[in-house]
C-alpha cells in the first residue's frame, strides 16, 4: 500500500512537472510568434517607404504638362510649390509627394513662384503680364496684380511679407501691397528688360538687374533697423538710390549679402562685381569665368560667393579678398544655378546636362551626382533643414532627393 501511494505521488508530481514545462514552452512559443508577427508587419509597412540612401529620389512630382521652371520649399519644409510653362503652379506635400492644389489662373507661362515668409500664401509671376497672390491653405486666388504691360520675369516677397516686388520685360519693377493688392510704386529708370529684383535684408530697399547692363538700388521704406546700411535719412520712397554701372552686357542676377552691406551682380560679360551697398561703389570684380554667369549666391555667413557659368564651371570666391577658392568642374553643359546648403557645408549645382552635383564647400570635392532627370535641370533648392533637395527640370517633373540626415546639418 505504501508503495502504491508513493507511486501515485510520484506520478502526480511528474504530471504536474510535465504540465508546468509544457506551459512554459507554450508561453515562449507565443512570445516568439508575437515577435515574428510584429517584424513581418513592420517589414511590410517599411517596404513601401523609400530608402534614405544619399543622392536617391524620394518623390517624383509628376503633374505638369510642360517644363518646370522652378521649385520652392515652403518655409517650414512641409510643402513644395512648382511653376511651369504649362501656365500653372502646383503645391505638393513634401511628406508624401502628393499634389495638394493646382493653381490655375494665368494664361501664359509661369516664370516664378515664391512663398510668403509665413508660408500661408504663394505668389506667381507670368508671361501674361500679371502676378497672382494665392492662398496656400485653400488654393484660391486672393489678388491679381495688374500693372505691367509684358512678361513678369521675377517676383519677391518683402522680408516681413507686407509687400511684393515684380520685375518685368517692360523695363520696370513694381512694388505692391500684399494686404490689398494695390500698386505702391513703379520703379522707372532702366531702359531694357528687368531680369531680377531682390529685397535688402531689412526690407527698406530693392535691387534690380537689367538688360541695359546695369543694376540699381531703390528706396522703398524708411529703414527701422539701427544697423541699416543706408546713409540717406528720410529718402523719397520709390526713387533710385544707386546706379551700379560696370558691366558691358546684360545683368543676369543681383543679390544682397546676408548682412545687407554688399551687393553682387553677374552678367553676360562673364564677370561678377561686388559693390558697397553703403555708397554704391565697386569693391572688386570677380574674373575667372569664360562665358555668361547665370547664377550667384552668397554663403550663409557672407564670407564667400559662388557663381555658376555657361563655361560648365562653378567658382567659389572669397568675398573678402576676391580670390578664387575652388573651381568646381564636373558638369558637361552649362551650369544653370548654384545653391549653398543652409549650414554652408555643401553646394548644389544644377546643369543643362540633366544632373545636379553636390559638393563639399570646405574641400571643393564632389560628394555625389543626382541623376534621374531626362532634360536640363533649371534649379536645385535645399530644404530648410538641409536634408533634401528639390529639382525642377525641362522633363516636366520635379524631384525630391535625399541628401543627408537632417540632424547632421546642425552646427
Amino acid at each position: 500500500m505504501f508503495q502504491s501511494e508513493f507511486s501515485a505521488c510520484r506520478s502526480g508530481k511528474l504530471l504536474q512537472f510535465t504540465n508546468s514545462k509544457a506551459m512554459r514552452i507554450y508561453k515562449i512559443m507565443n512570445v516568439i510568434i508575437y515577435i515574428l508577427a510584429i517584424v513581418l508587419i513592420v517589414t511590410r509597412v517599411y517596404s513601401h517607404i523609400p530608402t534614405k540612401t544619399q543622392g536617391t529620389v524620394k518623390f517624383d512630382l509628376k503633374g505638369h504638362t510642360s517644363f518646370v521652371v522652378t521649385a520652392r520649399w515652403s518655409p517650414d519644409g512641409s510643402k513644395i510649390a512648382t511653376a511651369s510653362s504649362d501656365s500653372t503652379s502646383i503645391i505638393w506635400s513634401a511628406k508624401n509627394g502628393k499634389k495638394i492644389f493646382t493653381l490655375k489662373g494665368h494664361i501664359d507661362e509661369v516664370n516664378d513662384v515664391q512663398w510668403s515668409p509665413d508660408g500661408r500664401k504663394v505668389v506667381t509671376a507670368s508671361d501674361d503680364s500679371t502676378a497672382i497672390i494665392w492662398s496656400a491653405l485653400t488654393g484660391k486666388k486672393i489678388f491679381t496684380l495688374k500693372g505691367h504691360v509684358t512678361w513678369v520675369n521675377d517676383i519677391q516677397w518683402s522680408p516681413d511679407g507686407s509687400k511684393v516686388a515684380t520685375a518685368s520685360s517692360d523695363a520696370t519693377a513694381i512694388i505692391w501691397s500684399a494686404g490689398n493688392g494695390k500698386r505702391l510704386f513703379t520703379l522707372k529708370g532702366h531702359n531694357s528688360w528687368v531680369e531680377a529684383v531682390q529685397w535688402s535684408p531689412d526690407g527698406s530697399k530693392v535691387a534690380t538687374a537689367s538688360g541695359d547692363s546695369t543694376a540699381k538700388t531703390w528706396f522703398i521704406t524708411n529703414p527701422t533697423n539701427a544697423h541699416s546700411h543706408s546713409q540717406t535719412l528720410n529718402p523719397t520712397l520709390g526713387t533710385m538710390q544707386f546706379d551700379l554701372k560696370e558691366h558691358n552686357r546684360f545683368v543676369t542676377s543681383v543679390q544682397w549679402s546676408p548682412d545687407g552691406s554688399k551687393i553682387v551682380t553677374t552678367s553676360g560679360d562673364s564677370l561678377a562685381v561686388v559693390w558697397s551697398a553703403t555708397n554704391g561703389k565697386k569693391i572688386f570684380t570677380l574674373k575667372g569665368h569664360k562665358d555668361k554667369i547665370d547664377g550667384v549666391q552668397w554663403s550663409p555667413d557672407g564670407m564667400k560667393i559662388a557663381t555658376a557659368g555657361d563655361d560648365k564651371t562653378t567658382i567659389i570666391w572669397s568675398a573678402l579678398t576676391s580670390n578664387k577658392i575652388f573651381i568646381l568642374s564636373g558638369h558637361t553643359h552649362y551650369v544653370t544655378d548654384v545653391q549653398w546648403s543652409p549650414d554652408g557645408s555643401k553646394i548644389a549645382t544644377s546643369s543643362a546636362d540633366g544632373t545636379v552635383i553636390i559638393w563639399s564647400s570646405s574641400s571643393g570635392t564632389k560628394l555625389f551626382t543626382l541623376k534621374g532627370h531626362t532634360s536640363w535641370v533649371n534649379v536645385a533648392q535645399w530644404s530648410p533643414d538641409g536634408s533634401k533637395i528639390v529639382t525642377a527640370s525641362g522633363d516636366s517633373t520635379a524631384k525630391i532627393w535625399y541628401i543627408t540626415n537632417p540632424t547632421s546639418t546642425k552646427r
